[in-house]
């Protein structure tokens, strides 16, 4: 982790505004140039085999997938080497945004101990010049005052030009890491190595529902010898024998259409799916369990009655009316399942920015100091902002900060604490008691600790460093700092 400063009070921030470390984001992308580096070596590998007049299948099935494992190498390539890149240009400019927010701190630090210096002179000779008898003393004691005045106003320009150049800094920031972004998702989501969704579910499904029907097809033939009931039980086997043999069927078109799967493979299934729906979905499952147990004499004292048992109609309606349906939600349902940067075949996985990592709560820095990030809440005003800013920085001011994860119980409510020192709260002030150092971070539950905080400011910071400490699984006594 990069040394970065702790104290940002001089510019009125409860913590550092440009968190990170460049060179830790910088070795990443470096490492992805080079995985792309090594990808372009193994590509020109593949590229240099020929078959050099050897004849066999397997040469002859190397060289038929050359070109098309070639085409997805150099996709991978290109993912891996252009977020490498993206990378390295984030580093540059997280470096550059902390350089400016280091030195704009320094100013501002500089500038508000002069202010604190003039501050006091003035005040010195604001009091010589109420004593002083002697005019002549008395005016020399005035301009002296308006010097320092002077002095106090250039602090606080220069204190004001450091927050303006903080603000930006956290602009480009806040720009590179989206471009950053930007560039790896629209390469991860434009080079055609995301999984599919048959690679995702459609694979697993159709191999699930060809079990079923073939399970249902022996059953049928099992119950048909049933006395009275048998042939109704067979009946409704090859109807689930039947709508899973289409959805099947449904799936595997869709699938061949796109070119995830073969038409041989889709053709069997559309065939075995009509066997299934003029009622032969059990003879399809019994030659299946006559294989199992060893040939098709398993098969020889079976009438055609018992198989085909009047169910053919049942069969075919209901597979009709699902095959509808399931077509219905081949047509509306998207090609990709996935979104961007998930599961790729052969891919570098999605890589968060910076910004993106800090903003999923809970960071922890070198020496052991956990980062709780707070957001705030859509739709708060400029009051509640600057409220919930003083708040974060009324807490980190009695660092260090730790964890109470199990705060004792209170004896007496805070309202009731407040209300006995100060008197009633007015109805609807919109205001909470809050406890400036929260129970939570090892506040105590005593008056010197209360104070009027806006409602929804107090009860959405309070959720989220309750939500971050639990999810983060923070044992009691965690450094942690607030960051908003």
């Amino acid at each position: 982790m990069s040394d970065r400063p702790f104290d940002w009070s001089p510019v009125g921030l409860g913590s550092d505004p440009i968190p990170g470390d460049p060179a830790v984001v910088r070795r990443g992308g470096l490492d992805y140039q080079e995985t792309a580096r090594q990808i372009g070596q193994a590509a020109a590998s593949l590229s240099a085999i020929e078959a050099g007049g050897q004849v066999s299948l397997a040469v002859d099935a190397v060289m038929a997938r050359k070109t098309e494992t070639m085409d997805d190498i150099s996709r991978a390539q290109g993912r891996y080497q252009t977020t490498g890149e993206a990378l390295v240009e984030y580093a540059d400019a997280l470096a550059a945004a902390q350089e400016t927010a280091d030195a704009a701190l320094a100013l501002a630090t500089t500038a508000r101990r002069d202010k604190e210096t003039a501050q006091a002179s003035k005040l010195v000779y604001l009091n010589l010049a109420a004593d002083e008898d002697d005019e002549d003393a008395a005016r020399r004691y005035d301009r002296l005052v308006r010097d320092f005045q002077d002095d106090i106003d250039a602090a606080d320009a220069t204190i004001r030009q450091a927050k303006a150049d903080i603000d930006q800094a956290e602009t480009s920031r806040d720009a590179a890491a989206e471009k950053a972004a930007s560039r790896i998702q629209q390469i991860t989501g434009s080079d055609g190595l995301n999984d599919s969704w048959w690679d995702d579910w459609g694979a697993k499904l159709t191999e699930l529902l060809d079990k079923i029907s073939a399970i249902a097809g022996v059953l049928a033939l099992v119950v048909a010898f049933i006395p009275v009931i048998g042939q109704a039980l067979a009946a409704a086997l090859l109807v689930v024998s039947a709508v899973t043999a289409i959805a099947s069927a449904v799936l595997k078109t869709a699938a061949a259409a796109q070119g995830e799967t073969s038409w041989l493979n889709a053709g069997l299934s559309i065939v075995f799916a009509v066997l299934a729906c003029t009622g032969l979905g059990a003879l399809r499952g019994g030659f299946a369990a006559a294989k199992a147990a060893g040939g098709l004499k398993a098969l020889a004292g079976m009438g055609p009655k018992a198989i085909l048992a009047g169910t053919g109609r049942n069969a075919l309606a209901a597979g009709k009316g699902l095959g509808r349906s399931v077509v219905a939600t081949i047509r509306n349902a998207p090609a990709k399942i996935r979104g961007l940067a998930s599961g790729c075949r052969s891919a570098a996985p999605a890589v968060e920015s910076e910004a993106e990592i800090i903003a999923r709560g809970v960071t922890r820095t070198q020496d052991g100091v956990v980062h709780i990030q707070l957001k705030p809440k859509k739709g708060w005003n400029q009051s509640q902002l600057d409220a919930a800013a003083q708040k974060v920085t009324d807490v980190n001011a009695r660092g260090p900060v730790v964890t109470a994860v199990t705060p004792g119980q209170r004896a007496v409510k805070a309202r009731s604490l407040w209300e006995r020192a100060y008197g009633k709260i007015a109805p609807g002030s919109g205001k909470d008691v809050d406890h400036i150092l929260d129970l939570q971070l090892g506040g105590k539950n005593e008056i010197d600790n209360l104070q009027l905080l806006d409602k929804s400011v107090n009860r959405s910071l309070g959720a989220q460093i309750n939500n971050a400490i639990k999810r983060a699984g923070l044992p009691d006594g965690t450094i942690v700092q607030l960051v908003f």
